[in-house]
């Protein structure tokens, strides 16, 4: 029977994490610390998270889905869409967790004393 085929589109189904994915998860979680403290900083959280949350639905945020913010306050193991949202935190929190040991060593490098030049024989 003449017609078109349908041809399979190849999509990535998790998102990649980025250098810059990274520093806005870490804002993110940085102002949502301070969300308590006035309805500023809690619209101000509520934005960075939302800016996260649509770098990782490819431009989208879906309300309907668990958020990856939310993972660990409504734990629901089995459902794919909560597997795929705690598969993304734990990913973001292992790349802030090295992102930290970098900068901590970086300042440590800079901190230490020079060595002393080797004497000339």
């Amino acid at each position: 029977m003449p017609g078109t085929r349908r041809v399979p589109i190849n999509r990535q189904h998790m998102p990649v994490i980025t250098a810059s994915t990274i520093d806005l998860y870490r804002t993110a979680l940085r102002l949502r610390k301070r969300a308590h403290l006035s309805k500023a900083d809690r619209e101000a959280a509520y934005e960075a998270e939302a800016i996260v949350e649509r770098i990782l639905g490819g431009g989208i945020r879906r309300l309907w889905l668990p958020s990856i913010f939310d993972v660990h306050e409504y734990q629901r193991p089995g459902d794919p869409d909560w597997e795929r949202a705690a598969e993304l935190r734990r990913q973001l929190d292992a790349a802030v967790a090295e992102l930290k040991c970098q900068e901590r060593a970086a300042r440590r490098a800079k901190a230490a004393p020079p060595s002393p030049p080797a004497p000339a024989v």
